[in-house]
């Protein structure tokens, strides 16, 4: 077969072009519709104390009532993603204004604690990759969220490294 193949100039029209393309658009660049985050001052949240060794507190049921001024404040751009974990995270404050995603059917026993709702703000799911997916997408719409996730699994490490495991 000899001479070029072009592609036809009626499919090429087809081709979105400037914005409409995937990689200029807007709403998936979190840089161009970027929403503010409105956030409470985070000193408000530390434990107070006379003398060092005197209180036991948890580290993390601070951070997730902190989550949840953070959220009750940006209702419409922030959610909390995690793999099924809040409440054993000690994060659980955050149900006091916003459930769990639930868009499945609804059975009584669903009303067990569970904390579900159709138009909850809170994402969880028993898999890290798929919620740090989700979040990657939530985020590059402009919005913004905070990943929980399972101690063991969030050590990253460099490809030069070496593992002491």
């Amino acid at each position: 077969m000899t001479g070029t193949v072009k592609f036809a100039a009626e499919l090429r029209a087809l081709a979105p072009v400037g914005t409409r393309r995937m990689s200029a658009n807007p709403h998936a660049n979190g840089g161009r519709l970027k929403k503010a985050l409105r956030l409470p001052d985070f000193r408000a949240y530390g434990i107070t104390f006379d003398k060092p060794g005197q209180v036991h507190a948890e580290n993390t049921r601070p951070l997730g009532v902190f989550l949840r001024d953070v959220m009750k404040s940006n209702m419409n751009n922030f959610r909390v993603f995690g793999p099924d974990e809040n409440t054993s995270n000690k994060l659980d404050a955050v149900y006091e204004v916003s459930k769990k995603f639930w868009i499945e059917e609804f059975f009584p026993e669903d009303l067990d604690g569970g904390e579900l709702s159709t138009d909850g703000r809170v994402m969880e799911m028993l898999s890290e990759h798929t919620m740090e997916g989700m979040m990657e997408g939530y985020v590059l719409t402009g919005r913004h969220g905070f990943l929980s996730t399972y101690e063991s699994f969030v050590r990253q490490q460099s490809p030069n490294s070496k593992s002491e495991s």
